[in-house]
Formats: C-alpha cells, structure tokens, sequence
C-alpha cells in the first residue's frame, strides 16, 4: 500500500490541514440538504507545494499522488464503523498541465450515497497514460480500483474519439463506485 513520502511528511500534513483534509472527522458529513458531495483538494495553491520543487515534475506528482492515497485509507479506516452512507474516493485532475509539465491535483471527493450521488455518474475503465501513471504511482496496488471521468459535454454528446479524460478516480478495494456507474468504453 502506497505510503505517505517521509521526506515531506510534515509539509504534506501541514498543507492538509490547511486545506481541511486531514482531520477525517471534517470529512464524513455533508450540510444538511444541499450537496450530493463534497471534493476538497490536497492543495490550493501552488506556493503551497513548492517544499516539492527540488524534484522533477513527474515525481512531485508521484509524491502528491501517494500522499493522496496513503491519506484515503486512514480517512476510510476513521469511517470505518461510524458512516454506513459514505463513500469517499481521490479525484486527480489538472491533466492538461500534466501534459504542459505541470502538477495533477488530487482531491478528496466524499458523499453520502443515500443523497442519491450515484444517480446520474457515468465512468469507464482506466484505459489511458493518465490513468497508467497514477497505477504505477501506487506501485500497481490491489489495494485501489482505478476509474476515469470524461469531459461531460463528451459523455453527453458521444463524440468519444474527441473524449478527454477530465479525472482519474483512486478507489480503496473497501469503497467503491458501485458497478451500476461503471460503463462499458466506447472509446477507440
């Protein structure tokens, strides 16, 4: 299982907490009748992440990634026996600075299925380089389901040899999309 960089530790949980991600209490309710879900990211600015500038770019993403997953698992672990209506997965976006040399952004993505949040979700297997990248960030581990969300205006218009990916979904083996949102892909 993927691990928190102990290089950087300190400074990924300090951004954490400045972002409202690391204490998983703040993260097992959603207002009351508003929101479907909630997706806070590990970062909000780039100033942020500069602690990370003396690695490559592939790497920060690397670092950002793990710390990510590493942090959905003691979120889960936290839910674990106190949220019977939760989910909670990584979202990674910002994929077209990836391919500009930029840095991805994870962020934590949290529901409460009863909300009926899966109603009208649509994603597809993870077929793509980003999707491969974030697997290999994970060391390929069975521990995470990986999924992608296209671009909606593409879902909606079926135009899928023009499909973006918009997100790159890390699901925990123990929290997953149910298999209803899952489609088959279409894509060539």
């Amino acid at each position: 299982m993927p691990e928190m960089d102990p290089r950087f530790g300190r400074q990924l949980r300090e951004v954490m907490e400045l972002n409202e991600v690391w204490d998983p209490r703040g993260l097992m309710t959603l207002p009351p009748g508003g929101d479907t879900y909630e997706e806070l990211p590990l970062y909000a600015t780039l100033g942020e992440v500069e602690f990370l500038g003396g690695l490559p770019v592939p790497e920060q993403n690397a670092v950002l990634i793990r710390a990510a997953a590493a942090h959905l698992a003691v979120i889960l672990d936290y839910a674990a026996g106190r949220e019977s209506d939760y989910f909670c997965a990584v979202t990674i976006d910002f994929w077209d600075e990836y391919d500009d040399g930029g840095l991805i952004t994870p962020r934590f993505l949290y529901a409460n299925p009863a909300r009926e949040f899966f109603q009208n979700m649509s994603l597809l297997p993870a077929k793509s380089a980003y999707s491969a990248f974030t697997a290999e960030c994970l060391d390929h581990s069975a521990e995470y389901v990986l999924h992608e969300q296209l671009d909606p205006y593409v879902m909606k218009s079926e135009s899928w040899s023009n499909a973006r990916v918009e997100s790159v979904w890390v699901e925990h083996i123990s929290c997953q999309v149910p298999p209803s949102v899952v489609l088959a892909d279409p894509r060539p």
